[in-house]
């Protein structure tokens, strides 16, 4: 962990597992631990897959509702025809198919603790009406209810949408967004902190090795390699890729050679070994070094062949196009 990023032992005690090894991520844990403990509205804001349900569980945890409920909701995967009753409830013979008892809805469920409103922004624009007149009131109606129901709520929700844009286009209430804004918080991409790219992978290693009951380490050389590449899916994406590496690596190691087939299989599939190359005359002087250098220029001469320019290729092969350059050079390919 570099000097001046590490958290001190009391504040990573409070936000748990959660990696902070850049000074991007060290703004975000200070804003969350100083969010956490007064009860306001939030909004989390970044891109899919960079952690802000994590970052919601970590507010809960040391917020003063920490003992109530906490309820998490994806908002783009209710249908449309049952939002409203599945945010707050309907009564009795409210509609055909409805519980002949009742049921209560998350609103309900969540009184005098938190709710956690995912994809924020895909919910339909009636039921950001209603949302928001919860937010003003402390109450609502069931579905087929005449008489309101009190709640307390406190609500954190998130979005990987710009919803200024969405405002703008009228698909989302103003009054609504200046309600759930009242402190945002925006989690950087994985491209923006690359410096916790490796205790990330350590860290997804050590979890799933125990989770398949196996043995793995993966080489520096290897983790340097993931730190250069691209992550447009963000944590997840890293994540379901260390669990790849671990199934499909033969050794007990996963070396460069294991994270370059893995990350451009599609490549690997068209290209092979130039053994007339230098390294491979005398077969006595192969080694994996040689063999990753040759793999990676064979890669990158043919994803310069194939997309002509240095910025398309580049990102076909997930490395930024100033790092394509330089191993183009580093390999004297034209």
């Amino acid at each position: 962990m570099r000097k001046g990023f590490e958290l001190s032992g009391y504040r990573k005690s409070l936000v748990e597992d959660f990696i902070c090894e850049s000074r991007a991520m060290t703004i975000v844990v200070d804003e969350i631990l100083s969010v956490a403990k007064y009860d306001c509205n939030v909004l989390i804001t970044g891109d899919t897959g960079v952690g802000k349900e994590k970052v919601a569980s970590i507010i809960q945890k040391n917020s003063n509702r920490r003992m109530q409920p906490f309820i998490k909701i994806n908002c783009a995967a209710i249908s449309d025809n049952l939002i409203e009753s599945e945010f707050f409830g309907y009564e009795k013979g409210s509609f055909t198919g409805a519980n002949a008892t009742g049921k209560k809805g998350y609103f309900e469920l969540a009184d005098n603790g938190i709710i956690f409103l995912d994809e924020i922004g895909e919910l339909p624009p009636d039921l950001q009406a209603k949302l928001l007149r919860v937010i003003q009131d402390g109450e609502f109606y069931r579905v087929g209810g005449t008489e309101p129901i009190k709640t307390n709520v406190r609500i954190i929700s998130a979005t990987n949408r710009d919803l200024e844009k969405l405002i703008e286009e009228k698909k989302f209430r103003r009054d609504l967004y200046y309600r759930l804004n009242v402190f945002p918080i925006r989690v950087p991409d994985l491209n923006e902190r690359r410096a916790e790219i490796p205790a990330l992978v350590e860290y997804f290693m050590g979890k799933y090795t125990e989770k398949f009951g196996m043995k793995r380490s993966i080489a520096e050389d290897a983790l340097a390699y993931l730190k250069e590449c691209s992550w447009p899916g963000n944590i997840r994406e890293l994540e379901n890729v260390v669990q790849r590496l671990l199934i499909s690596c033969k050794g007990e190691v996963i070396t460069v050679l294991d994270v370059m087939k893995e990350l451009h299989a599609d490549l690997f599939d068209k290209i092979s070994v130039n053994y007339d190359e230098p390294a491979f005359e005398d077969a006595e002087k192969i080694n994996l070094d040689d063999m990753v250098d040759n793999f990676e220029k064979n890669i990158i001469q043919y994803a310069c062949e194939k997309h002509g320019s240095t910025r398309k290729a580049a990102k076909a092969i997930g490395i930024s196009q100033t790092q394509l350059v330089r191993k183009k050079n580093k390999y004297n390919i034209p």
